[in-house]
């Protein structure tokens, strides 16, 4: 599908990828690195509610961004970009594998033994869209049974967020952990 309006997306893709590399940079040491984690967990949640051919197009943008990029820090942050944000692997109502691996930024100055990055897996749920979506109990026994098929995981984060609908509040959830093979 051809975006209705081609430059409005390329320059929307543009100003969300500077943004998201400022944050990711820490701002140059002026920004919290948790404040980072979340800003990066918000733009992920809402990407990863795109139709598919949306994605598709913001993957496709975000690549030929990389590929003109001179810098390359930069280059090498927008070719992981999509992998970071989960927009590779499809979500599924309960997920067999996890999504993609994120990678935010650590403070500006670590310490010797403080690795500067870390892996950061995620996935989304969503209530079934109509009537009872805006049930929360139904979305965390949802989030429980897919944690719990995760096996041995770290769960860092659990996310709940809301959409209004004629249905009501459309719930949904995104979960943030580490496996143990993440820790090597």
């Amino acid at each position: 599908m051809k975006p209705s309006h081609p430059l409005l997306s390329r320059v929307l893709t543009e100003a969300l990828v500077s943004s998201l590399c400022f944050v990711d940079r820490g701002a140059d040491g002026r920004a919290d690195s948790d404040d980072a984690v979340k800003v990066l967990e918000d733009v992920a949640h809402m990407a990863g509610a795109l139709p598919g051919d949306q994605r598709g197009e913001l993957i496709g943008l975000v690549a030929e961004m990389a590929t003109a990029e001179a810098d390359p820090a930069r280059r090498t942050f927008l070719e992981g970009l999509p992998e970071r944000l989960g927009l590779v692997a499809e979500a599924s109502a309960a997920p067999t594998a996890p999504a993609a691996p994120a990678a935010p930024a650590a403070p500006a100055a670590p310490a010797m033994d403080t690795p500067r990055y870390w892996t950061l897996r995620h996935f989304s749920q969503a209530n079934p869209f109509g009537p009872g979506c805006d049930s929360v109990p139904a979305l965390l026994r949802r989030l429980a049974d897919s944690i719990e098929e995760l096996g041995p995981a770290e769960i860092q984060d659990v996310v709940i967020k809301s959409e209004m609908t004629e249905h009501g509040a459309w719930q949904s959830g995104t979960v943030y952990f580490h496996l143990p093979e993440d820790e090597d």
